[in-house]
């Protein structure tokens, strides 16, 4: 086909197209007014260490706290891995009292909850759901869990005492980015009707 023909084919399928797009575009408005929201439920985690008797009479240990706080991101980052162990994550469901999600292998359960880091020793951690109150539940049980993981850490390991602590889990509703959400409908309904349009056109050839 050549540039001409097209231009009379869109002609003819003006309203088609139009029509279209615009029936797309009001589908996808009525099914984001319609669904459920979802909320960002996130917690912070600080790990601090505790100098014993020897390093509190060294004095290259007492210089700016670097090694106190060097070790603890070291611990940050076995806290993480902990997040992100299957094990771990069915413990933290047993103990908030909620069952564990449907997944098509045990590894996606490291991915239930999102860990980030921030330097030296802060992490935090968020669960993304339409129940804010469970993801609480979880956070919680979370913090449960890890600071229990943590004390069986210092029980092998006189010689570096952590302390981990947590704030109180937040939850932020999740709003809908509409103008986003409405150009991509908008580009889809317009896809799906030119297509429709040309092919048409095809089949009224034969």
């Amino acid at each position: 086909m050549e540039l001409s023909e097209y231009i009379k084919v869109f002609k003819r399928a003006k309203l088609l197209i139009i029509g279209g797009t615009l029936l797309v575009i009001a589908v996808a408005v009525i099914v984001i007014a319609l669904s459920k929201p979802k909320y960002d439920t996130s917690v912070t985690f600080t790990v601090d260490k505790t100098m014993v008797a020897d390093q509190k009479n060294t004095p290259y240990y007492q210089f700016d706290g670097y090694y106190t706080q060097q070790s603890s991101g070291f611990f940050a980052d076995t806290v993480m891995n902990w997040m992100q162990s299957p094990s771990v994550v069915a413990d933290i469901y047993k103990t908030a009292g909620l069952d564990l999600p449907t997944v098509r292998n045990v590894s996606q359960l490291s991915k239930v909850f999102v860990v980030k880091k921030y330097p030296p020793a802060t992490l935090g951690i968020k669960i993304t759901s339409k129940d804010p109150e469970s993801s609480k539940k979880l956070l919680n049980a979370s913090a449960t869990e890890l600071k229990k993981l943590t004390d069986e850490t210092n029980m092998t390991n006189a010689s570096e005492v952590f302390i981990l602590r947590s704030s109180t889990p937040v939850s932020t509703q999740i709003k809908p980015f509409w103008s986003l959400d409405i150009i991509v409908a908008a580009i889809l309904g317009l896809v799906l009707t030119t297509f429709t349009a040309i092919l048409k056109h095809y089949l009224s050839k034969e």
